[in-house]
């Protein structure tokens, strides 16, 4: 992994909001504003900051029948959308002056990345805009570190979805029915923030979150058309479920470092299980199961 991460993971476990890094010999600074979202690095004194650059790739639809989008980007604001004309759009606006993004298809695989050493940056400019096809079955394997992102998957075809997040702050957005049978959403989020909306839209069979020193919000709309299994593991942390009343829910909870708020919802409870009145009656089922430590999790 690149310094950036290792340095964030370490010392940002304790909070967010303006964190200041000293170290010694190469690095100097690192300086993270969450709430304006501003990143500031100070590494040595190679890479320079100059007039605002736009970097484009379009790549036309052939006769893929699938795809999988593998995104490893950093020190950004990254937004991610749907277009029916392309393959892919990508445009990124930096001014970082040796920062040459890298958006290629090799096959089947889409591969997009900043193959960069943040060296001596300060208040720079870094945006991603990456629009994917909505005509053929996606999987997404998505890294970054110290970004703002907006992701953006409503109309896609998502079948698999994997979220590596580290000190970011990220939106994740469905606003129509997904159009593939999607398995499994898998979130491992380490200091930061995710927050997704209208879940039941993306129609998921298994959500499985990991998180250190976040916070994560899961919030369902009135449409789930099938039944789901959501895995929590957390330490340090905080998570918030918000599901319809007319759908049925079990919470299994397999630690006592846990603390469950149910408070808004009626259950019933036998041992370390909680069970919603309706569990055997409601036509889909949401089965929670949560672990961790330290780890504050209210299903509303």
């Amino acid at each position: 992994m690149k310094k950036i991460l290792i340095l964030i993971l370490a010392f940002l476990m304790i909070g967010l909001s303006g964190c200041v890094i000293d170290l010694e010999n190469t690095v100097d600074e690192i300086r993270i504003d969450t709430d304006n979202f501003k990143v500031n690095l100070n590494l040595d004194n190679r890479s320079e900051i100059g007039d605002l650059k736009t970097h484009t790739k379009v790549i036309e639809l052939d006769r893929q029948e699938e795809l999988e989008v593998r995104l490893d980007v950093n020190a950004a604001k990254i937004n991610i959308s749907s277009t029916s004309d392309k393959l892919f759009e990508g445009k990124v606006e930096t001014d970082i002056q040796n920062l040459i993004p890298i958006m290629e298809l090799n096959r089947n695989k889409l591969v997009i990345d900043d193959d960069f050493s943040y060296n001596s940056l300060r208040n720079f400019t870094n945006d991603w805009m990456l629009k994917v096809t909505d005509k053929v079955p996606l999987s997404f394997d998505i890294k970054t570190n110290a970004t703002r992102n907006n992701f953006d998957f409503t109309g896609l075809q998502i079948e698999d979805l994997k979220m590596n997040i580290n000190a970011a702050d990220t939106d994740i957005i469905f606003n129509e029915v997904n159009k593939a049978d999607f398995k499994t959403f898998r979130l491992d989020l380490n200091a930061g923030s995710v927050e997704g909306h209208r879940l039941d839209y993306a129609s998921v069979e298994e959500i499985d979150v990991k998180v250190n020193a976040g916070n994560v919000k899961l919030k369902f709309g009135e449409n789930i058309i099938k039944d789901t299994k959501i895995y929590l593991d957390g330490n340090a942390s905080s998570a918030t479920v918000e599901l319809p009343k007319d759908v049925g829910v079990s919470i299994e909870r397999e630690s006592n470092l846990v603390n469950i708020d149910i408070s808004n919802r009626s259950f019933n409870k036998r041992g370390s299980s909680y069970t919603s009145r309706n569990y055997d009656t409601a036509k889909y089922i949401i089965d929670i199961v949560v672990t961790g430590a330290m780890f504050s999790v209210k299903i509303n």
